[in-house]
């Protein structure tokens, strides 16, 4: 997982640190793995990360038309574990 840099216990952290601080504790409370892609452009010089897990997914369809995510009883994901069921990452 990512390491957050700690902070003089003297003073809160920055907003931003202390709202992405929640969701990765959140996120290791349910057991849900993160990966962090670093991002980074050295033209810009602005820090970008991109977090990818296998147990979230978006809360809509980009791709493909609903008809086409809708489940199939032919489809062995039916039922258990299917993305109904998986946690969503709303951002």
């Amino acid at each position: 997982m990512a390491s957050i840099q700690q902070v003089a216990p003297n003073r809160s952290p920055p907003a931003g640190e202390r709202d992405l601080s929640d969701v990765l504790n959140a996120l290791a409370h349910r057991g849900i793995d993160l990966w962090f892609a670093e991002m980074t452009r050295a033209e810009f010089g602005i820090p970008v990360f991109r977090a990818l897990s296998t147990l979230l997914c978006h809360y809509k369809p980009r791709f493909a038309p609903a008809r086409l995510l809708a489940p199939d009883a032919r489809d062995l994901s039916c039922g258990a574990g299917s993305p109904a069921d998986q946690p969503l990452l709303l951002i």
